[in-house]
């Protein structure tokens, strides 16, 4: 049976909240709430540790950069066709331009991809929990946006399906029945 009458089902739509729980959590409402989470959830965990695996393989590629970037330079200090006035402008140019690389863009950008990439974990382990909602939320949508998302294709499969599933009366009715519990 369940907490919420039928009639109040019917016309109250998705909208449940807290008048609509008893004082006990009812293990209905949650389990049929995770069975609709589950696939949305793992595919945002994936997603997260996916993305974790790629921001610390580019922290690897990132050591490797300077050797790189010098390998570039040699190639315009050795090309005969460039004169040697532009070629030591370009050289000036190419070492200005890669400090500011190295020491401001590759932190950053391997920063903001652990960010993104645990907050979206993050969100696919609390979706699973019914948990943090609000976490929830903004990892789906970090997940689809593309140039933040690490696995833009598979963030945007997820993440869209993640926010389908929130909008769900029997999935919001077991985020609201897990917060009931754990208040109680």
């Amino acid at each position: 049976m369940s907490n919420y009458p039928d009639d109040d089902y019917e016309r109250h739509g998705d909208r449940f909240d807290d008048r609509y729980t008893d004082s006990e959590p009812n293990p209905q409402i949650i389990a049929a709430a995770k069975s609709r989470v589950i696939g949305p959830a793992i595919g945002l965990i994936i997603t997260g540790v996916l993305g974790l695996a790629l921001a610390a393989l580019n922290a690897v590629q990132a050591t490797r950069f300077e050797e790189l970037w010098q390998k570039q330079m040699e190639e315009i200090e050795d090309n005969p066709t460039i004169p040697a006035d532009e070629k030591k402008e370009q050289l000036e140019l190419m070492d200005k331009i890669g400090r500011i690389i190295q020491l401001l863009i590759i932190p950053q950008a391997i920063f903001f991809a652990l960010l993104t990439s645990l907050i979206i974990l993050l969100a696919g382990v609390n979706l699973q929990k019914l948990t943090s909602s609000g976490l929830v939320k903004t990892g789906a949508i970090l997940s689809f946006i593309p140039c933040i998302s690490p696995c833009c294709f598979l963030g945007l499969v997820f993440g869209i399906w993640t926010l389908v599933i929130l909008a769900q009366p029997e999935v919001k009715a077991g985020f609201a029945a897990v917060r009931q519990g754990s208040y109680s």
